[in-house]
């Protein structure tokens, strides 16, 4: 399991989606347990099985927080083994690099790279 990051401020991982009725719930599995966000595109949680797409939708957002960490190890690895920019393999790291950092960026503010 990736290790916590104590900088962000986002709610502490990880995060797991929760079906009941036609709404997904996404959990922190921390020692709170609060309920980040619902999603129920009809506005009814007793009236069914939550789609194939919101259900979906639920385990991508229930991962964020552990690909975010996966993309900050994967930054400091690929950081630390880059060539020469000069070469093809060099700049594509610098594009990964840059993808990353990006990434990293947009979900933690005042991270940006």
């Amino acid at each position: 399991m990736p290790k916590e990051n104590k900088s962000v401020q986002h709610t502490t991982g990880p995060w797991k989606a929760i079906p009941y009725g036609e709404t997904i719930a996404i959990r922190s599995m921390a020692k709170d347990g609060w309920d980040i966000v619902t999603i129920n595109p009809s506005g009814n949680a007793n009236s069914g099985i939550p789609n194939k797409q919101n259900r979906a939708n639920g385990r991508m957002i229930a991962a964020a927080p552990t690909m975010l960490s996966a993309l900050e190890l994967a930054e400091g690895w690929i950081d630390s083994k880059r060539e020469d920019e000069n070469t093809g393999e060099g700049q594509q790291a610098r594009w990964i690099l840059d993808t990353i950092r990006a990434a990293i960026g947009e979900a933690s503010p005042g991270k940006e790279k």
